[in-house]
């Protein structure tokens, strides 16, 4: 993929939502399959490709021209980047390479916002432990652990690591690795698992403590 092709790909990307912005400082796009991942970073000054494949990988990078600047700043015009997090891709079926992770980040000159990925970006909604969803076969299920690090505490956010495997939709096995953190400060006295769509027909939940 070009640099130049990346700039409209991204711009199209942009000029599917809709709002007034403030002034931005970098535009950003990252994407992953199971092929490779790539990153595009626009800015005033510069386009920057990378991309990191399993059998090849490069760097591009160029000035980037006043107009080409303007144009992808007018194509986002419209936007409204309070709004960027409710974009999501239109298939979760990564692991076939139908749809890769996406993720586009707008930084400002006072904010950063991001499309809606696995990661939540300070946000308070459900985790995804398991990134490429679970078949409905009989057969096919989820396993993992998840560990969550001092969840009583009421002087500081909950960090957690998570490792899942299971069978998908494309009859594949998948292992996920996933860290982060609760954003809040208050103890945590209850947690919920659940799948995106569906519901646990069968399983077992076991927590435990650890001193």
């Amino acid at each position: 993929m070009s640099v130049k092709k990346s700039i409209i790909i991204l711009g199209i990307a942009f000029a599917a939502v809709a709002c007034s912005t403030s002034k931005v400082i970098q535009y950003e796009y990252r994407s992953t399959t199971m092929m490779g991942k790539r990153a595009l970073f626009i800015t005033q000054d510069s386009v920057i490709s990378d991309y990191t494949g399993r059998s090849n990988s490069n760097r591009v990078a160029r000035a980037i021209t006043p107009e080409e600047w303007e144009a992808v700043n007018k194509s986002i015009k419209s936007v409204k980047l309070d709004d960027l997090d409710s974009l999501k891709g239109p298939t979760n079926e990564r692991q076939t390479d139908a749809s890769p992770y996406g993720l586009i980040v707008v930084t400002t000159a006072d904010s950063v916002y991001y499309s809606a990925g696995q990661d939540l970006a300070q946000g308070a909604g459900y985790v995804d432990l398991h990134h490429d969803g679970t078949g409905a076969d009989a057969d096919q299920c989820t396993s993992g652990i998840m560990r969550l690090y001092n969840p009583s505490s009421t002087t500081f956010v909950k960090h957690y690591i998570a490792q899942t495997s299971a069978s998908t939709g494309g009859n594949s096995s998948v292992n996920s690795f996933s860290a982060g953190y609760f954003n809040t400060t208050s103890a945590i006295n209850n947690i919920q698992f659940k799948f995106s769509s569906g519901e646990i027909q069968a399983g077992t939940i076991s927590v435990f403590g650890v001193a």
